[in-house]
């Protein structure tokens, strides 16, 4: 699978890693577990290919995410509990399981609370922070991403209509709430001293990714008989490429593949 298409979850799996080390009991078992899946998700070539290892390893991850959630809440200092609700998050999305996303929800919003409520005497765990506030974006593009391997896999007349309209409306709100969400907070980052730039270029990467998932979603949509949501998306797409011009020419195999089945 091209970089572009699966940097979402090397990004992921950076934040996760670091946060882990922390978290000495979960940092073992988080770590193999992450590079397990990224390495099963580099020589995947397809969506279909990239959805079986989440199959494989995305149970694991999703346990997880439910434990570092559940000692979270019994940590005694805010700082931890942060990191642990944003280790819950990172590997809750990063494990394409909808039980995950789901303890990837409940951490993004206990997590950004305890956040909000650091006084500016304490010390902030900016890049924790940091995370949790793009996750919500994070979320979005990896629900999007089942919605289209589902589409995907099955020939156009298998897909039911209300199917059909499930994943018109997401493509239609794909952009919006993925590129658009985390731009937005990634431009405050920029005036954010606290915030490595790591994290920064780290997003940047996430472009790459927004927009080859756009293209795919294009795709599959024209091939559906969803003519105006796909023109739609590739207007939505044209807002990725004003903020990067590079992208114009990323390659996006993946979503090469998805156009050539119409």
């Amino acid at each position: 699978m091209p970089d572009a298409l699966r940097s979402v979850f090397i990004v992921a799996g950076a934040a996760l890693l670091v946060s882990a080390c922390a978290n000495i009991g979960q940092r073992s078992d988080a770590a193999q577990t992450q590079a397990e899946i990224a390495t099963c998700r580099t020589t995947a070539r397809t969506t279909a290919e990239q959805s079986a290892c989440s199959a494989k390893f995305g149970p694991t991850l999703a346990k997880i995410a439910q434990d570092n959630f559940d000692q979270a809440s019994r940590a005694q200092d805010r700082a931890t509990r942060i990191n642990l609700f944003a280790t819950a998050a990172n590997a809750g999305w990063d494990s394409g399981t909808i039980a995950g996303l789901q303890v990837a929800d409940a951490a993004i919003q206990a997590g950004a609370g305890e956040c909000e409520k650091i006084p500016g005497n304490e010390f902030t765990p900016a890049r924790d922070c940091a995370l949790l506030q793009v996750g919500p974006g994070f979320v979005a593009h990896v629900r999007t991403t089942i919605l289209l391997a589902g589409v995907e896999s099955r020939p156009r007349a298998s897909v039911p209509a209300a199917e059909k309209k499930q994943f018109g409306d997401a493509s239609v709100r794909y952009v919006r709430n993925t590129f658009d969400f985390v731009e937005a907070r990634r431009q405050q980052f920029e005036s954010d001293p606290s915030i490595d730039a790591s994290m920064r270029t780290l997003l940047d990467r996430q472009r790459a990714v927004f927009y080859c998932t756009a293209l795919q979603l294009t795709a599959a949509n024209r091939r559906l008989g969803q003519g105006d949501i796909a023109r739609r998306v590739s207007r939505d797409r044209d807002r990725i490429l004003a903020a990067d011009p590079s992208l114009q020419g990323e390659t996006c195999l993946a979503a090469q593949q998805t156009a050539s089945l119409r």
